[in-house]
Parts: structure tokens; C-alpha cells; sequence
């Protein structure tokens, strides 16, 4: 039979379970999944019988703590996708306004995101805006350079 890993916490070594139960509550609270949520995830992973992860068994619990991880990662990954499609936003804009000859602080720029995109608040700029307007201002400043090439 072997040995199952222990890892140290504190001055005492956590079992498999109880990291596992400790990922569950992680994963769950990153996800932000409500108390309905975690049981309708638990209820479907264990097949309907039960509701709650403290009566899962080991591999049930294995399952779910691996499926949540996996999740949350893409989670993450798609919040790290639209960080970088803002920041290409801003970095165009702020492109487009220098190849004017003009000049504006964060605020400015996102204003004019923000009135371009038709939201409120910079970031409830949707993925296609994003791209959207991405393309346009960067066309815009390949404009104004083509314009001045032009007129040398």
C-alpha cells in the first residue's frame, strides 16, 4: 500500500483530504460561486448523491477539486485575455493622440474609450469593442503617419 503525501502546515502535516477540502473552499470563493452553485456543482459531479463535499469520497472529491482548479484557471486566463486587450485599447488611443500632437492623462483616455464603446465605466467595454476599437484607433494613427509621409 503506499504512502500518501503529507504537506506541512503550521507544525503539522495536512492529510490529502483536508488540502483537498482547503482548495474546495479556495477554488469556490475565486469562482465566486454562490452556496447554490457549490451544490448544484457537487449534486452533478457526484451524480446526485449528495450535495455537499464533505460526504464526498476521496475520488469524488479528487474529481471535483481538479475540475475547479481547471476552472479557475480559465477564469483567470480569460480575465488576463481582456487585461490585455484594455491595455491595447489605452496604448492605441494614447498612440493616436500623440501622432496628433496632442496629449491626455489616463482619465482622458478612457473617457474617450469609454464614449466610443457607449458604457459608463471603462472596463464594461465588451470584448468585441475591445478589438473593435483596437482597430480603429491603431488604422487611425497608420492614417495620420501615411497623411504626413505624404505631405513631406
Amino acid at each position: 500500500m503506499g504512502q500518501k503525501s503529507r504537506y506541512v502546515a503550521g507544525e503539522r502535516q495536512l492529510g490529502r483530504r483536508e488540502i483537498e477540502m482547503r482548495l474546495f473552499w479556495t477554488m469556490v470563493k475565486k469562482a465566486e460561486m454562490t452556496e447554490e452553485d457549490k451544490e448544484e456543482y457537487i449534486s452533478i459531479m457526484t451524480m446526485g448523491r449528495t450535495s455537499h463535499i464533505s460526504e464526498c469520497t476521496d475520488e469524488e472529491r479528487s474529481l471535483i477539486v481538479d475540475n475547479l482548479l481547471e476552472l479557475v484557471n480559465d477564469i483567470i486566463s480569460k480575465d488576463d485575455d481582456m487585461d490585455r486587450k484594455r491595455k491595447g485599447l489605452l496604448a492605441a488611443i494614447f498612440g493616436w493622440l500623440k501622432c496628433q500632437g496632442k496629449s491626455g492623462n489616463m482619465e482622458y483616455v478612457k473617457g474617450i474609450a469609454c464614449q466610443a464603446a457607449k458604457v459608463e465605466e471603462f472596463n464594461k467595454i465588451n470584448k468585441r469593442d475591445l478589438v473593435r476599437l483596437y482597430n480603429h484607433f491603431t488604422n487611425e494613427q497608420a492614417n495620420i503617419m501615411l497623411q504626413k509621409y505624404k505631405n513631406r
